[in-house]
């Protein structure tokens, strides 16, 4: 584990808040598909999904030859970035300026990333922490997010068993600790990511096996869900094999699906898209 403040730079204070997405609150516990598009640029290994909140793109990391690529909401390709430095990426979440958090699942290890605009290539040597508990082979980490408000760091195990964990004291080193967060998992035979929502205080869970989204409350009670199968929400097929999840300003819900897709939620009060 890294030493000293994780955070190494004076933006990202205990009012980081501010510069996080100030995303509107869902009026509606439902919600209702609303698109899908393949992801430009990638054709397999997709593994996470992030939203940058001042451009409102939407980002993926691939776990093959490990690369972020930018695109926007419609499926319009921005840029890719070859990341060296990461191995076996399966988690990704949007921090503030063009910041990022990298779950690796192996080495179990979260690193802080600083992507500049127009970069195409990218050492990663920000800095890192382990998330030093157990896990079986091809089952560690899933999934990474972060509460600027509480300074609380999330991330999942993907199996045996399944778990969300709960690091606190982000930007305090010496009172930083690590602790599993219990919570019911019933219906969830993996998890596959997470995405903390700022606006609402809501955990957002994500299982491929199970194929459903769950969102909790910080009591840890299920307030809402998504049922990623054909027939439910207007889905006209089943999400397959889904690794990403997360929400933008406007409140839409996107599905990253392996090998490449995107799939579109919107809160059910709000008009459908046109695109």
């Amino acid at each position: 584990m890294s030493s000293g403040s994780f955070w190494p730079s004076a933006s990202c204070s205990a009012n980081a808040s501010a510069t996080l997405p100030t995303m509107l609150p869902i009026d509606s516990l439902k919600f209702q598909f609303d698109g899908m598009f393949e992801i430009p640029g990638v054709r397999r290994d997709a593994s996470a999904l992030a939203v940058h909140a001042d451009t409102g793109h939407l980002w993926t990391i691939t776990d093959d030859k490990v690369r972020l690529v930018e695109f926007t909401n419609r499926g319009e390709f921005v840029r890719e970035v070859k990341l060296n430095g990461i191995d076996d990426a399966e988690g990704l979440s949007y921090v503030d300026g063009n910041r990022f958090l990298i779950a690796e699942e192996k080495r179990m290890r979260i690193t802080l990333v600083n992507v500049p605009p127009d970069v195409t290539k990218l050492k990663v040597d920000g800095p890192s922490i382990d998330i030093e508990v157990k896990s079986k082979k091809n089952k560690g980490l899933e999934g990474v997010s972060y509460d600027p408000k509480t300074d609380t760091l999330f991330t999942v195990r993907e199996g045996k068993p399944p778990t969300v964990f709960r690091v606190y004291s982000m930007q305090d080193s010496e009172h930083r600790r690590t602790e599993e967060w219990s919570i019911d998992l019933d219906g969830f035979d993996d998890l596959s990511d997470t995405f903390f929502d700022p606006a609402t205080g809501w955990l957002w869970l994500l299982s491929h096996e199970s194929q459903i989204a769950a969102a909790f409350d910080p009591q840890g009670a299920r307030v809402t869900e998504v049922i990623l199968k054909k027939g439910h929400h207007g889905l006209l097929e089943d999400v397959e094999q889904a690794e990403g999840i997360a929400r933008d300003k406007q409140g839409m819900l996107y599905i990253c699906s392996e090998p490449n897709h995107i799939y579109r939620f919107r809160p059910s009060c709000q008009r459908r898209s046109l695109v």
